[in-house]
């Protein structure tokens, strides 16, 4: 197998975004409605950000398709905390 970066990068996205969400839900107890709404909003302001000067455009990629996968990471942490 020879994944690409843009595999490995979305991959990381996802896998940060689902961290994220049950770390702030199962080490500091907080509630996963604001918290995974919150994420959202947060991954959403910063892939804004890194094509409007953190990133070169070759670095920043496509913004929406990053935001989105950050996005599949935290609906996937919020259903394994909602099964559990």
């Amino acid at each position: 197998m020879n994944p690409s970066f843009n595999f490995i990068s979305q991959s990381s996205h996802i896998g940060w975004g689902y961290l994220i969400v049950t770390v702030c839900v199962l080490v500091f107890h907080w509630a996963l409605a604001p918290v995974a709404l919150g994420l959202v909003a947060i991954a959403g302001a910063k892939e804004y950000w890194d094509c409007h000067g953190l990133e070169t455009p070759q670095e920043a990629g496509n913004s929406w398709e990053d935001w989105a996968f950050y996005c599949i990471g935290i609906i996937l942490g919020s259903i394994v905390l909602i099964v559990r």
